[in-house]
């Protein structure tokens, strides 16, 4: 039924890995201090934090175990094993796991050991059912908020998935409203842009702002927030003579996350996270000391041999999609529930994936490497949640261990 490799996780020791600026951890005081890997300075209130390089040493990058410590998931089996489009899995506090499955659109709860344990939601527009179960986000000790994608409708549930009540977010007829995030009072932060209605007159390549608003705990607009940079995007006439916009190959996408009562927003124009208050206040930047990679030849021949591959009606229009001459810095970003930021760096042609680590304070740790072909739901203190796909095309909830050498 499902593949729990080890019964129990394993724990990671407890104790924080020194990052004084002064000198590295070290039992040996002949030990000469390390330089620091970072500076911070004020600027017009902001503090920023500039590190020139990663400050783990040898013996202190952390690491994930080599298999996974449970796995969830099936080739044929039970119907409750058998998972399709899984999303947003986390781990509750007793130890269970609970994640969206696209393909019955409930949520299911699964004990420590991985045993499915139940169900709640189903397809529907009802209360507590889904038309496309998305984010999963705790709300305190004892509830849930899930966000249904194709209905833009959060739900809040007890952590055992029963429904207590949904709403919508308010925004006007102009503007399309998603949420990113649900910080800890209840409120709810969520990025706005104008909807396009085919009125674009201008073709080619342009980038859209993001009003990034909040909203109290029942949907009702507080306030607008901040306007950033939000995606790259090009925007033409399709074959029939309809606007068509569209994402270009390897163009900028902003990521947004919040924390308890912060939120942090990343553009991945350069290798920089800010930091913001929920009234819009930029309270930190955190930048690293680390270009964009030119977008490789291999890629853009791999693309232009795509190209080749289509009709001619779609091959003009996508011939005139430019092509970034650099790779975004990064394409997502999580806050860990230790509060460290995670940013996966940008991969083409099946490279490996490795995620950068800062601190809560916003020193660049180092980076991890994780297991090709998942993706990341919830990062803890010693654990990497997510769901992975192998070169069968099976798909499983994994959690695997995240060692921390030096804590304990």
């Amino acid at each position: 039924m499902l593949m729990p490799l080890k019964s129990h996780r394993v724990s990671a020791a407890l104790s924080f890995i020194c990052l004084s600026v002064l000198c590295s951890c070290s039992s040996d005081s002949s030990t000469e201090a390390v330089p620091a890997t970072y500076t911070v300075r004020d600027s017009a209130g902001v503090e920023i934090v500039e590190s020139s390089g990663p400050a783990w040493v040898e013996g202190e990058a952390w690491t994930l175990t080599e298999e996974p410590l449970l796995s969830i998931g099936m080739v044929d089996g039970p119907e409750e094993y058998m998972l399709y489009r899984s999303v947003s899995a986390i781990e509750l506090d007793d130890g269970r796991i609970v994640f969206g499955n696209g393909g019955s659109q409930d949520l299911r709860f699964y004990d420590s050991e991985g045993t499915f344990l139940h169900a709640s939601g189903g397809d529907g527009d009802g209360p507590g059912e889904f038309r496309s179960v998305g984010f999963i986000w705790r709300l305190g000790p004892d509830s849930l908020a899930v966000l249904d994608f194709s209905l833009l409708r959060i739900s809040i549930l007890d952590t055992n998935g029963n429904f207590g009540r949904s709403f919508r977010l308010t925004g006007s007829d102009r503007e399309l409203v998603f949420p990113n995030g649900i910080f800890a009072d209840g409120s709810v932060l969520a990025s706005a842009t104008l909807r396009d209605d085919g009125s674009r007159s201008e073709a080619g390549a342009f980038r859209d702002l993001l009003d990034h608003q909040h909203f109290d705990t029942e949907g009702q607009f507080l306030a607008k927030v901040t306007t950033v940079p939000g995606p790259e995007l090009y925007s033409a006439a399709g074959s029939d003579g309809s606007g068509v916009t569209t994402s270009p190959r390897h163009g900028l996408t902003p990521w947004t996350v919040t924390g308890s009562d912060t939120w942090f927003y990343g553009s991945s124009e350069a290798y920089e996270v800010q930091e913001w208050s929920k009234d819009g206040l930029l309270l930190k930047v955190f930048r690293l000391d680390k270009e964009r990679r030119p977008t490789p030849p291999e890629d853009i021949a791999a693309w232009e041999e795509r190209l080749r591959e289509l009709d001619s009606s779609r091959r003009a229009f996508w011939e005139n999609v430019p092509v970034s001459s650099h790779l975004p810095a990064y394409e997502r970003v999580i806050l860990d529930r230790a509060g460290n930021l995670w940013l996966a760096e940008y991969s083409v042609l099946e490279e490996p994936p490795v995620w950068l680590v800062l601190s809560p304070e916003g020193h660049w740790l180092g980076s991890v490497a994780v297991p090709p072909g998942g993706r990341i739901s919830e990062i803890g203190e010693d654990y990497v949640l997510g769901t992975w796909r192998d070169e069968m095309d099976v798909e499983t909830v994994r959690m695997y261990g995240l060692v921390k050498p030096g804590r304990g």
